[in-house]
């Protein structure tokens, strides 16, 4: 029984070195230090590849603030093996394609919401077989200035309805306004465009 025990702990023991070792074998003599994830770094590990294992990056931004991500390439031949073959920063290519997609669809869902008699809102695309959800979603801001004294001119109890400390009207409140309250805050009412969000499905 203890013969077993033994047998079971050894081959637990190899295996989990032949796992861990590939991920932390590197060249001491090939100069090829890690360094901490940041902007300056993407290009040293761009152009290091394949030298610089994945724990010793992993170990030394252990504590980093970066949002860090790992994936698994599967092109490289055996001698990557748990060694990193490159860095990117991903948030900035997202926000790359979502521009690009934004310019791609944008004026087509505007122009689709106006025929429905809206500014923002969500519609549907369909294109190579693709359905296309575009949300323009809005953003409002009110003239600080100008809305203090819009208050000042209503009824107390309207005001009080109506206003926040930073002076602002909440949307719906202002969507359900008397038509003559809501003409004297529509003055100092500014909609912009907050942000175009697309979803493709089949």
């Amino acid at each position: 029984m203890r013969n077993n025990t033994y047998k079971i702990l050894f081959i637990f023991v190899i295996l989990l070195i032949l796992i861990i070792f590939p991920f932390s074998n590197s060249d001491k003599n090939d100069f090829k230090v890690p360094m901490p994830v940041d902007d300056l770094s993407v290009g040293y590990y761009q152009s290091t590849t394949c030298s610089i294992s994945l724990w010793e990056v992993m170990t030394l931004n252990y504590s980093s603030q970066q949002d860090l991500h790992f994936n698994n390439n599967t092109y490289p031949g055996t001698e990557c093996f748990g060694k990193v073959t490159g860095l990117d920063k991903v948030k900035e290519k997202i926000n790359d394609l979502n521009i690009v997609l934004a310019e791609r669809y944008q004026n087509d869902a505007r122009d689709r919401l106006a025929d429905d008699g809206k500014d923002y809102g969500t519609v549907t695309i369909n294109e190579d077989g693709y359905k296309v959800k575009v949300t323009l979603s809005k953003k409002v801001t009110w003239d600080q200035e100008g809305l203090a004294v819009a208050f000042t001119e209503m009824q107390p109890d309207d005001a009080r309805h109506f206003a926040k400390l930073t002076y602002s009207v909440e949307e719906k409140k202002y969507n359900a306004a008397q038509p003559a309250i809501k003409a004297k805050l529509q003055e100092h009412r500014v909609v912009e465009l907050k942000g175009t969000t697309i979803d493709i499905s089949v």
